[in-house]
């Protein structure tokens, strides 16, 4: 290796060295100096893992993270519906026939170094691009992400998006093509307030948007397309009071990212618990079951609610003091892209979760016994009751405070062989409720 360039890594595993220079597409030989980068030359079919697809019958091994070609002009392209892992990845340019990656629900295209697209990336709705590596992405190709709204029975139904691409890419009306109603959240003004905004704006990184339709019904498809986001996004965080300290936010890249990392990235501004958005009923019916809550360190207020934020997904979170929050690179994990972020069972122990239903909807709440949790509120164990106003609203109590998240400390049997933990609940209008333990996720 000459000892004139600083910049210049080798890597030797088994009989391969991997020169890297950190201002260039990686130069991968073996030991007879024949280079070694993987080329896609889809000869058979779409399978990743077919050999008659690569040159020399060389298919990429995903725990080498090698550098890989996706050469153009190709008969056939690649259809990832699995993991894959690369090193540094290019897709060539073609006039007609670029090189081209489809990433189908449920499979991962995971970069470990640099992506230079000069081809063409499709995302299918629950498709995740994991970029590791914290330098902007090259290349004038395209990419397009397909996320899907969830499958509302009428109009009147909102979802929070967030945009995985930049802000110049995302004016909401090119996005999303049919009659919608916008709402943000504006934390910045006290107090904090939703504001109707023009299907003309342009989605700001980080942040989340009420979107409704203003007719459709169903399944109803957006399409986000332009430069991925990557590396360090900086969100400004707002405090006006103890009781209004909202403020909603967005995933902004292209595959899942862990609330838990997320948290413990911006503990000094954050609280430990995130509020997603599942409506389930429209008009002044909506419920306080429909906002599905994760905290840190005790769980989801209901089975089947996942620490994961899927790509296009906004959220609320709530401060503790003015701020910053930064989503990095490292908060992003491999797959946990559903939409709708429900497991089939719960199989967490010391945890016990309620609902209280009704004809209007239902309210849960969890409690928890957790190593590491008191009896008092701690932010990362506990999470405040936020729907008031609610049809029905269902919480525990700790002195005077709202919970639908409450982390205790561990039970004792030896010293404390019983707990008791007031409850409290309210509703609009007369009639027959239930209070039942819930031990799995049950559709509403």
């Amino acid at each position: 290796m000459p000892s004139e360039d600083a910049n210049l890594l080798a890597v030797l595993d088994g009989d391969t060295v991997t020169y890297l220079d950190n201002n260039s597409f990686p130069d991968v030989r073996d030991s007879e100096g024949v280079l070694t980068v993987k080329e896609w030359e889809g000869t058979n079919n779409t399978n990743w893992f077919d050999s008659n697809n690569w040159k020399n019958g060389l298919v990429p091994d995903n725990a080498k993270q090698e550098p890989i070609r996706i050469n153009k002009g190709k008969a056939n392209y690649p259809v990832i519906n699995t993991a894959v892992v690369t090193g540094d990845l290019e897709l060539e340019a073609d006039g007609s026939i670029p090189g081209e990656i489809t990433i189908l629900d449920g499979g991962t295209l995971d970069v470990a170094y640099d992506l230079l697209n000069d081809g063409n990336i499709i995302i299918e709705n629950n498709g995740s691009l994991q970029v590791r590596e914290s330098g902007p992405i090259t290349g004038s190709g395209t990419v397009k992400i397909v996320r899907n709204t969830p499958d509302y029975p009428g109009s009147d139904y909102y979802s929070i998006w967030s945009t995985p691409v930049g802000q110049a890419d995302s004016q909401i009306n090119t996005i999303v093509t049919n009659d919608i109603i916008t709402f943000e959240y504006d934390s910045s003004q006290n107090p904090s307030a939703y504001v109707q905004v023009p299907n003309t704006t342009f989605m700001e990184v980080g942040k989340g948007y009420f979107i409704r339709s203003g007719s459709d019904s169903g399944v109803i498809t957006r399409t986000f397309a332009g430069t991925l986001n990557n590396g360090n996004i900086d969100v400004p965080i707002y405090y006006n009071s103890i009781t209004d300290k909202a403020n909603l936010l967005g995933n902004p890249y292209a595959s899942a990212i862990d609330w838990k990392k997320v948290y413990e990235d911006n503990s000094d501004v954050l609280e430990g618990t995130i509020y997603y958005w599942s409506q389930s009923m429209v008009g002044a019916t909506n419920n306080a079951g429909d906002y599905k809550s994760y905290n840190y360190g005790t769980g989801s207020a209901e089975p089947g609610i996942t620490e994961f934020i899927g790509a296009g997904s906004g959220f609320f979170v709530k401060s503790l003091q003015a701020g910053t929050a930064t989503f990095k690179n490292s908060h992003k994990v491999t797959g946990n892209n559903d939409q709708f972020l429900r497991s089939d069972e719960n199989t967490d122990d010391g945890k016990s979760w309620f609902r209280l239903s009704g004809s209007m909807g239902y309210s849960p709440i969890l409690l928890g016994f957790i190593p590491g949790a008191t009896d008092g509120y701690e932010s990362m164990y506990d999470a405040t009751f936020i729907s008031e106003g609610a049809t029905i609203e269902f919480y525990s109590l700790m002195g005077l405070g709202k919970y639908e998240i409450q982390g205790r400390a561990e039970l004792c049997p030896q010293d404390k062989p019983k707990e008791e933990i007031p409850l409290g609940f309210e509703v609009t209008s007369g009639g027959d409720y239930t209070i039942s333990i819930v031990l799995e996720y049950i559709d509403p």
